[in-house]
């Protein structure tokens, strides 16, 4: 996965949430403490969040960090592999992105 569809999927994960909290992006903005342009630009998979917005985005959706990373559709036939890969891959990208 490269870094544009990891936040591809990490902004429709984000946008999702968000709608299943009745939020809009004003509210999750000022709730977390960003710019309503700020979630705009994550839900559209422009922009990176820091670790301390991941951070306030897994609170106010009460889920773990990680779980905004994973795509929703996996195709059958590859699932076990596709997901051991993605798994690898974003671990290895957080880590290089919290190490700066």
């Amino acid at each position: 996965m490269t870094g544009q569809e990891l936040k591809a999927v990490f902004g429709r994960n984000v946008k999702e949430r968000r709608k299943m909290k009745k939020y809009s992006q004003e509210d999750l903005a000022e709730a977390i403490d960003v710019s309503a342009n700020t979630i705009s630009g994550i839900e559209a998979g422009k922009k990176f969040v820091a670790a301390d917005t991941l951070a306030a985005l897994s609170e106010v959706f009460g889920t773990a960090a990680y779980e905004l990373f994973k795509p929703k559709h996996v195709l059958p036939d590859d699932k076990e592999g596709l997901a051991e890969r993605l798994s690898e891959e974003v671990a290895n990208t957080l880590a290089k992105f919290i190490a700066g």
